[in-house]
Parts: structure tokens; C-alpha cells; sequence
């Protein structure tokens, strides 16, 4: 004996009866505040983010490069334009870190590793500075044993960097709780590629050389005699004194370390005693009394002001354009400790809303007032773009986003049916 099967619902009678379940379903999966999606949808973005780019010293992306904030499970990689999103990172003074080792500007090149507190902004904001990483290929480097040195170490970069490292015999190398070999590496960036503003001069203008890396950053050096020479490019006399600041990774703030005194030929000027405590970025300054006022204006690839570009001239602390684009940083030195003129190097960064395409030029300083014309970047504008094609809720596969020409305005083209659209911005 057959027992009578159960009636079976027709496909719309099944989907009449799953409808208040539907209904429901897409109610919940509605992202109010955010606009009209349905399910599946895809999510709004990060309601805070970080950004800026990652170059080397020729101004090349570094593809790749992670960042990465203390106290946050956040990860963003570079993209080849250069520019990370770090989204909803520690707000205030938080440690970031930049690590370049998957990244890569150029075949053969190896960076270091930035660890420094930049000042995270609140919202969607971009950090005052660029983060420029140095080739260490271009200066000097040493596999060296940590633990006590039983010979002197030089490590002389003087012909690319203008910099040299001497660590006596007796000098112990550290690296946390590592042991083993470390690579060991001097390099140089200039003073308008540092990744923190420097301190202010107590009296008078202040005047900086060059940048110099020691990496490991993490890398602690303690006994012996450590010195560190580099080329004068402050204009310094024989036996004049300069101030040694350190950027600190664990504080990631600029410290001050001791001085270092202009040799004899005043090509050179030496740390004094053992003012090395371990790897960072050094630089050595110097105060000066005559100054100049800088002035310019920034454009994109159209000759369109740039608003929001953040300028840095010299040694300068970060200016921003105004609404026509123009710029004015106050006091930048003028001229050196000898009294010669000094030439102006001008860092140009686009702000969120253009492609990151860094601008450098150098100016000659003229006396109080210095205008240095229209800079034009390569800059245009980009947008940031999320999209789902959508029918009745189900994703399409195959729809396609074309991108367009720069310095065009915004637009969406939607073709109907076609599950296609078109930006006249190109994205980034």
C-alpha cells in the first residue's frame, strides 16, 4: 500500500510563500545611512581612513609596501600609484609602521623600514608628509655579528651618501632579543624627504642637512666609540658645533642625541663621544638669522589649482595651498652659517582627490621675500570607486567598470540591461 505523497508548491507558489521571509531578509540587509542597496550588497567603506604615498628618492612608488598602526589589525598595501588606505587606525600618536619588503620601485632595490608616530588625524585625512624610503643599494652597507665588535667597523658611504660610520673595536651591537648577523646600512635622503617636521630653532631660523639613515632602526649600539661623519652643507667654520637630532622608532619623535663639531677643512662635521645610540634617521642643524619668505602656487596636469597640497620648503614645517593654490611658507633660511645663499628644495604632495604625483624643484633663496612662480604637478583628479552590479538582488559576474581620461569631471554612464558603466575619472 502507497501512502499519498505531500502536494508540491509550483516555483511561484514556493516563492510567494518565502516572501515575508525575503522581505524581512532584505530589510535587515539594507545599510541605512548609506544609501539604497539590496542583497547581496556590497558594504560602504571605511568610516576613517589614513593615507599617503610611499616613494623612494626619485619619487618612485613603492608597490606593495604594507602599513600597518599600533594597536590596530588594520593592513594596507601601496598601490602603483604609490598611496596606501589605512582604514579606521588609532587616532592621535600612534605608532606606524611602514615595511617595504614585498614592495618594489625598480629591479634590485632594497628599503628600509619606517617605524615613526606621524599624528593620525581624525575622518578621511592624508598624513602631512610622504613617506620617502631610501634605496639602502645606494649608500653602504655591512653584514655585521651582534655582540661585541672585536675589530673597528667603517662604514663609509661618504662618494653616495656624504656619510661615514665608524664603531671602535669594543662596541656592542644589539637587536632586541635577535642574535646573529645583522645588515647593517647607511644611506641619505635630503631635508625636505624627511617623514617628520623638525623641531623649531629656540632663536633665528633653522638650517639642516641632509638626512641620514642608520638600519636597522631598531638596531642599539652601546660602548666603544661611535662616530658619525658627514659631509658640511651647513656652511659651518673648523670647529663650529652643530646639533645631532635622532629620529627615535620608539618614540618616533625627534630627539636630541649630543653635537658634532666641523673638522679641520670644515668639509666635514664629526659626532662628539659616543652620541650614537643605535640605528634611526639623523640629521645635523644649525640656527641662522637671516630668513626668507617662500611663495608659489600649485597646479595639476591642466593648469587647475591644486587645493589642500601639502608644500614643504627646506626645513620648513608642512604649508597647505589655498583655495587659488597658492602657498606661503613664513621664515626658511635664507642663507647658510657662512652667509652663503642656499638653495631652496620644494617638496609638492597632492592631497586626497588627486593622483599622488609627487613634485621636487629647488630654488635659488633671494633676500626677504622669495616667489617661486607656478609649480605644475603631474597631478589629476581621481575618485575612489566601490560598485556591484546588481538584478533582483543577484550580482553580475561579468560587468565591467571602464575607466577614462584624468581631469575630467565625475560622471557614471549607466547602460540599461547591460549590467555596464562608465567613469569619466580615472580611478584609483
Amino acid at each position: 500500500m502507497s501512502l499519498p505523497s505531500s502536494p508540491r508548491l509550483q516555483p511561484r507558489h514556493r516563492l510567494r510563500a518565502l516572501s515575508p521571509l525575503l522581505a524581512l531578509l532584505g530589510f535587515l540587509s539594507c545599510d541605512i545611512g548609506e544609501g539604497s542597496l539590496v542583497a547581496p550588497f556590497l558594504p560602504g567603506g571605511p568610516k576613517a581612513y589614513v593615507a599617503t604615498a610611499v616613494v623612494n628618492q626619485d619619487n618612485l612608488p613603492i608597490v606593495g609596501a604594507l602599513a600597518s598602526a599600533e594597536g590596530s589589525s588594520s593592513l594596507a598595501a601601496a598601490s602603483r600609484s604609490g598611496r596606501f588606505y589605512l582604514s579606521n587606525p588609532p587616532i592621535g600618536q600612534g605608532r606606524l609602521t611602514v615595511d617595504p619588503q614585498n614592495g618594489t620601485a625598480t629591479n634590485g632595490d632594497e628599503y628600509a623600514t619606517l617605524v615613526y608616530r606621524p599624528g593620525i588625524p581624525a575622518g578621511k585625512a592624508t598624513l602631512r608628509r610622504a613617506v620617502v624610503l631610501p634605496d639602502l643599494t645606494k649608500g653602504a652597507s655591512a653584514l655585521l655579528i651582534l655582540g661585541t665588535l672585536a675589530s673597528p667597523i667603517q662604514l663609509d658611504a661618504s662618494s653616495s651618501a656624504g656619510a661615514q660610520l665608524d664603531l671602535a673595536a669594543g662596541t656592542i651591537l644589539s637587536q632586541g632579543a635577535n642574535s646573529g648577523a645583522v645588515k647593517v646600512s647607511l644611506v641619505r635622503v635630503d631635508k625636505d624627504q624627511l617623514p617628520l617636521d623638525l623641531p623649531r630653532a629656540a632663536s633665528g631660523v633653522l638650517l639642516a642637512g641632509r638626512g641620514i639613515w642608520l638600519t636597522p632602526l631598531d638596531l642599539g649600539l652601546s660602548g666603544g666609540s661611535r662616530t658619525l661623519i658627514v659631509t658640511n652643507d651647513l656652511g659651518l667654520s673648523a670647529g663650529a658645533k652643530a646639533d645631532l637630532l635622532r629620529l627615535d622608532p620608539v618614540s618616533g619623535q625627534w630627539n636630541p642625541v649630543g653635537t658634532g663639531t666641523v673638522q679641520a677643512g670644515g668639509t666635514d662635521i664629526q659626532s662628539d663621544g659616543g652620541a650614537l645610540p643605535g640605528g634611526g634617521i639623523y640629521v645635523y642643524t644649525t640656527s641662522v638669522s637671516v630668513s626668507t619668505a617662500v611663495s608659489g602656487k600649485v597646479v595639476d596636469e591642466s593648469q587647475n589649482p591644486i587645493v589642500g597640497a601639502h608644500v614643504i620648503v627646506g626645513e620648513s614645517g608642512v604649508v597647505f595651498t589655498n583655495a587659488q593654490g597658492d602657498f606661503l611658507a613664513p621664515s626658511v633660511a635664507q642663507q647658510d652659517a657662512g652667509g652663503s645663499a642656499v638653495m631652496l628644495p620644494i617638496f609638492v604632495l597632492p592631497p586626497l582627490g588627486y593622483a599622488p604625483a609627487i613634485k621636487r624643484v629647488s630654488f635659488n633663496a633671494l633676500p626677504n621675500s622669495t616667489n617661486v612662480g607656478t609649480i605644475q604637478t603631474g597631478a589629476y583628479p581621481v575618485t575612489h570607486l566601490q560598485s556591484q552590479a546588481v538584478i533582483r538582488g543577484r550580482g553580475l559576474g561579468n560587468a565591467r567598470i571602464f575607466q577614462g581620461g584624468g581631469g575630467l569631471s565625475p560622471s557614471v554612464i549607466q547602460a540599461q540591461g547591460a549590467g555596464e558603466f562608465s567613469t569619466a575619472t580615472v580611478t584609483q
